[in-house]
């Protein structure tokens, strides 16, 4: 028959000889090739004569089995004995070898990192009117890199056995190479495992790495035995014999065993015959075969041979020394299987670590890109392969109505598709819008109708005491004016500014001119802002032929560029100096004092122009709108110390009794009045601002008015 065995196994060889003939053969040899073969048992007389019908048993070894045996081993061992006969047998033992292979594929991630920026082109515009515009280039440009992290190795470990027989493995070992050890998932095995005859065990494993190229290696540790395993019959038995086909007894037996030779003593049990006999038994096991030889004290003994099953139980046939035959079997007792081991191999499957065909797992590899300006890119997505990527857009910057510093800032942003990681880029376009403007006192634009141009109001008052019936230049709204002039330049300055100023116009203030490098703007109103600069320019005032004030020239001391912002602090000449004028149905102020037709002094509407030349030129015009207030009674302005009018003053009217009259507010012109007819003689009456705590008093005669005028600190 055949036998198996596992590279790594030592293998067992049991020779059985038994003699067939008639007569006793001595000298017994056994040869197998290189092997020592070596008697164990089986001359159960002691008479070194292998006699009829027994059995000798013996033993060599052969180890450990190579791989180059593979496919099988087979040898011819030959008996021989003194009186010439001989006998050989062949035996052949097929060698296997467990079948380890392994995969091995690699992964890693691929994380992006995006950055965005933005530029305009021009980033810098200068527009010298209310009307100008500039067409802007805007680019936005999409940029990646990449970082590779998290490199891993996984795959499958198979263990295949290829042999009718199991095997037992002791341990598995992956390591990635030079020295990393994988993780590999047992699940529910574990060491040492059986792997049955043509079974296959598959495990995964996984290692984290860098990215460089390596060998992975499993080692599989697997036992390695002494085969055929033998029987040790160690222990106590109950053997039920047969005399022929008939229950002849049992009796016991309680044996020791080496897993060859085995001896023991035994005798009928209690349910036995009455007497009792007692037997020495000597016998020898080969593989699953088991022969015994039996004497009792009478003299009397029998041999017997059987087989062990798998299950540990024999049973067969036996003789005696007078001739009796029959059969026998184990009713009770157990032989155990003996798995001698004689160390461990190793197999081991490699398999190469290449990140070059790894899978990859990418991050962020693409991005939407968004623009605050609807004329910019709106959820575009850019993926790494179009990286860098621009793009490019145009805007109309303009028009700015009011001079000043305005920006125009652009956002451009992005999100990552995956770990929804932001970025954006502020772009941001500077305009100069130069030019000039007329300003109240308070640098706030002024318009007080609905025509074209800016208005303002000459507000002329009865002409009191010397010509109650015609009017005076009382105050204006707003009360006093700013003429700014704003201008940017990169370069130096060369040329002077030449600013004229119409009559009546006049400086206010000791120091009328100031000069800012910046401005502040808003749809309503111009202010200065940043650092005075005045000392690094000259100022000369201009005047006409007549000496009269036209204006100003105004030019750096030294070189200078940037912004550069000038405020002229301005009033009329007219005020509370022009007088005696009359009122025609147009609204123009007209000199009383001549003989009809009466020439005009103050035409209603009329155009008053600022301008400035130079480095550049750029005019303001502002029209003035002639406000008469005549009524009879009380009447009067109220204005601030800068001659400002201001709006909704309370004002009490107490008569000469002291006995309140009326109470007034003072109008968008600091105008208040109570119209009231006096009769009989003069009176003194009170006029109070209670909320100042200011009060005049006046004298009304019969069927007259009186003005009363405040300022208000």
């Amino acid at each position: 028959m055949d036998y198996h065995s596992f590279v790594g196994d030592t293998i067992r060889y049991i020779y059985e000889v038994t003699n067939t003939g008639t007569t006793s053969a001595t000298s017994i040899t056994v040869t197998d090739g290189s092997l020592t073969v070596t008697l164990v048992g089986g001359d159960v007389d002691g008479d070194n004569e292998l006699d009829p019908k027994e059995t000798w048993v013996f033993t060599a070894t052969y180890g450990p089995v190579l791989a180059s045996d593979i496919p099988s081993i087979e040898n011819t061992a030959v008996v021989s004995c003194k009186e010439g006969a001989t006998a050989e047998d062949t035996a052949t033992v097929k060698v296997y070898q467990l079948e380890v292979t392994k995969t091995a594929e690699t992964s890693f991630t691929r994380t992006y990192t995006w950055t965005i920026s933005k530029t305009a082109d021009p980033s810098v515009v200068i527009l010298s009117s209310g009307t100008s515009t500039e067409t802007v280039s805007y680019s936005i440009v999409l940029s990646a890199t990449y970082k590779d992290s998290d490199w891993k190795v996984t795959g499958k470990i198979t263990i295949y056995n290829p042999a009718p027989i199991d095997t037992v493995i002791t341990d598995i070992e992956d390591i990635v190479s030079p020295n990393i050890e994988a993780t590999i998932d047992f699940g529910s095995v574990t060491f040492p495992y059986t792997l049955g005859a043509g079974k296959t065990l598959t495990l995964t494993y996984s290692a984290d790495l860098h990215a460089d190229s390596r060998t992975n290696t499993v080692t599989v540790t697997m036992q390695n035995y002494e085969r055929p395993f033998l029987w040790d019959l160690t222990g106590d038995w109950v053997i039920r014999v047969y005399d022929g086909d008939t229950y002849d007894h049992d009796f016991i037996l309680t044996m020791e065993s080496n897993g060859i030779a085995f001896t023991g003593t035994g005798g009928y049990p209690a349910s036995g015959p009455p007497y009792s006999i007692t037997e020495t038994v000597t016998g020898v096991t080969a593989v699953n075969d088991v022969f015994w030889h039996s004497v009792y004290n009478t003299g009397y003994f029998w041999d017997a041979v059987g087989t062990i099953a798998s299950d540990g139980t024999m049973s067969g046939t036996w003789t005696s020394s007078i001739g009796q035959a029959g059969t026998w079997a184990s009713i009770s007792g157990e032989a155990k299987l003996v798995k001698t081991k004689v160390g461990t191999s190793n197999l081991t499957a490699s398999a190469d670590v290449d990140f070059e065909s790894a899978t990859i797992t990418e991050v962020d590899e693409s991005v939407t890109v968004t623009d605050t300006y609807s004329g910019g890119p709106q959820g575009v997505i850019v993926k790494y392969a179009e990286a860098p990527k621009t793009f490019t857009y145009y805007r109309t910057i303009g028009p700015y109505a009011n001079i000043g510093i305005y920006t125009v800032k652009n956002t451009a942003s992005f999100t990552t598709c995956d770990t929804e990681t932001t970025g954006d880029y502020d772009c941001t376009v500077t305009i100069y819008r130069i030019g000039s403007a007329v300003t109240s006192s308070n640098f706030y634009l002024f318009d007080f109708d609905s025509a074209d141009g800016r208005q303002f109001k000459i507000i002329l008052t009865p002409d009191v005491p010397t010509y109650p019936n015609l009017y005076r230049v009382t105050a204006t709204n707003p009360g006093q004016f700013f003429y700014n002039i704003f201008y940017y330049t990169d370069d130096s300055i060369s040329k002077a500014f030449t600013i004229k100023i119409p009559d009546p116009f006049v400086t206010q203030g000791a120091n009328p001119v100031h000069i800012y490098d910046s401005i502040s703007t808003s749809r309503d109103y111009i202010l200065p802002s940043g650092n005075d600069i005045t000392s690094q320019f000259t100022i000369e005032p201009n005047y006409s032929d007549d000496g009269d004030f036209t204006g100003f020239t105004i030019k750096p001391s030294d070189d200078y560029s940037g912004p550069i912002y000038i405020t002229i602090h301005l009033d009329i000449s007219w005020k509370k100096t022009l007088g005696a004028l009359s009122k025609d149905a147009s609204g123009n102020a007209l000199d009383g004092l001549s003989p009809s037709p009466q020439p005009v002094k103050i035409p209603n509407g009329d155009d008053f122009s600022f301008s400035v030349s130079g480095p550049f030129s750029d005019s303001d015009t502002i029209y003035n709108v002639n406000v008469f207030k005549c009524d009879p009674g009380f009447a009067g302005i109220v204005t601030d110390a800068i001659g400002n009018p201001i709006k909704g003053v309370k004002v009490q009217i107490y008569g000469p009794d002291d006995k309140l009259i009326a109470t007034v507010y003072t109008d968008q012109d600091g105008w208040y009045m109570y119209n009231y007819k006096h009769t009989g003689k003069a009176a003194t009456f009170t006029i109070k601002l209670p909320d100042y705590n200011q009060q005049k008093s006046v004298t009304l005669k019969a069927n007259s008015f009186v003005v009363v005028n405040f300022t208000i600190p």
